[in-house]
Parts: structure tokens; sequence; C-alpha cells
């Protein structure tokens, strides 16, 4: 996608969809191969007098913590993922993953998302969510 496009997509989504305002603190969680969409995503919250609080993954060390991973590594809920929840006003969750296979190797009882306390970060209080699928940016407008 082109960067105007990018652009203009990130400030539908700041200013219309999460309605962002001067002071908002707004975690951005996806994955990193979406940098360039991060970029335009930080300049439209920058803009808007925002403070973007970015995250990007990478699915790789997703797979790998969720196949290694033990039943306690992978529920506990620390001091700093509690607070990725609580303190963001508004969150964006860009979901465009460049190799949708990057689980195959991931037992299916283990799967569940990216790693299972991560719903704890999407019901933040007050947060809002807004979700930018993977059509949207591989569309080729």
């Amino acid at each position: 996608m082109s960067a105007a496009r990018l652009e203009a997509l990130a400030s539908i989504l700041c200013r219309y969809s999460l309605e962002v305002q001067p002071g908002d603190v707004v975690r951005v969680h996806g994955p990193a191969s979406e940098a360039p969409f991060f970029v335009a995503v930080t300049r439209e919250l920058t803009r808007l007098g925002a403070h973007p609080m970015l995250r990007p993954t990478l699915p790789s060390v997703e797979a790998a913590i969720l196949s290694m991973g033990s039943d306690e590594q992978l529920t506990t809920v620390t001091e700093l993922d509690r607070l990725e929840s609580e303190v963001p006003d508004k969150t964006l969750t860009i979901w465009a993953d460049a190799n949708t296979r990057y689980l195959s190797a991931v037992a299916p009882d283990r799967q569940g998302g990216e790693i299972p306390r991560s719903p704890l970060l999407l019901v933040g209080v007050g947060a809002l969510t807004a979700i930018v699928v993977e059509a949207v940016l591989a569309t080729p407008w």
C-alpha cells in the first residue's frame, strides 16, 4: 500500500474510529512486518497530541513461546502485562500477518491467540480496540 494510503488509513482510524484526543495514551500492537503502518499511525497520533505506546510483535517469537513455554509461563500475568492493559486509553490492534501459517508447528491445544495472556491486553479499562484486518493492508487501492 502506498505511503499516502497508509497515512489516510491511519488518519481515519485515529480520528474517526478511535476518536483520539490530546493526552490519550494509545497502544498500537501488531506484526513488526507492518513497520510502514506503525510509522503512519505514530505520525497521526503525534499530530493529535497523543502518546503512542508501540508494541510490534514477531510471529516467530510467539510461535517459539507457545511451543516451548510451560503452562506456568503461558498463563502468568506479570505486573508489566497488567500495566499494559490498564495504562492505555485506547488500543489499535493490527492484524496483518505476512505468514499466516507461522503456528503450523505449534500443537492446536497450545494455540489460542498469540500468547494466552494476550486477551488481558485488549480489555483494559476504557480501551477501544480497532482492528485492521489483513485484507485492508493487502488491498492495492
